[in-house]
């Protein structure tokens, strides 16, 4: 039994997909604008040359939430504490998802190592990454094209309205949460791998792959 060669296709060539059962897997290429960058850095040496480097600090650690961490945080965990004659405790534990302080500091004291380090992040995917999502189907093609639908119908949903909804449904609650997170579509590309549907080797790959890289956006 073969296995295709992987493929990797970016948002304007879904359509390449081949129409034959596979696994898939979608990422993220983070993007960070030159004016973004530009602006930043500058902002950031003003406020040095004023002595106020905690706002200096801020505005980094701002810049790196809005612009990279935000579409990479995890949903909250429903937890529950409980123990022998103890109280009951239930909630959502949200994701604690900060910059680390050293990365803050030695920006602080060269803002121009944010170009560099924009482009390192910008190179990351797929090699370095944790998939956003990851799927299989009968059908690669038809499965991603249906997907890129999704994304551009709750974008423009959400254009008009930020109402919170879940999904029981997989394939739309990923798109869903795409449109929620506000993750341009074109920085979206997909990684496919053909795998024959005989004996459901495609399910049982997408199963187990699920549960190893634990997608940000996905079942697990």
């Amino acid at each position: 039994m073969s296995i295709s060669t992987i493929q990797q296709l970016p948002w304007n060539r879904i359509h390449e997909a081949a129409p034959r059962a596979g696994i898939y897997s979608w990422y993220y290429e983070p993007y960070i604008g030159d004016y973004d960058v530009n602006k930043t850095i500058c902002d950031v040496k003003q406020l040095k040359e004023h002595n106020d480097t905690s706002g200096a600090a801020g505005l980094l650690r701002s810049f790196l939430q809005q612009n990279l961490l935000s579409y990479f945080r995890q949903d909250p965990y429903q937890v529950e504490l409980k123990g022998p004659l103890k109280p009951r405790h239930i909630g959502s534990a949200d994701h604690d998802q900060d910059v680390s302080a050293s990365v803050i500091e030695r920006l602080l004291e060269d803002p121009e190592r944010l170009r560099p380090l924009r482009d390192v992040l910008k190179q990351s995917t797929p090699y370095f990454a944790s998939p956003l999502y990851v799927g299989m189907s009968d059908c690669l093609r038809t499965r991603l094209l249906r997907h890129k639908h999704l994304i551009h119908q709750f974008r423009s949903q959400s254009a008009a309205t930020n109402v919170e909804n879940s999904f029981a449904d997989e394939e739309t609650g990923f798109a869903h949460r795409i449109a929620r997170r506000r993750i341009p579509p074109d920085r979206l590309f997909v990684v496919t791998c053909e795998i024959p549907s005989v004996s459901s080797l495609n399910v049982d790959a997408e199963n187990l792959l699920n549960r190893i890289f634990y997608p940000i956006l996905g079942r697990n």
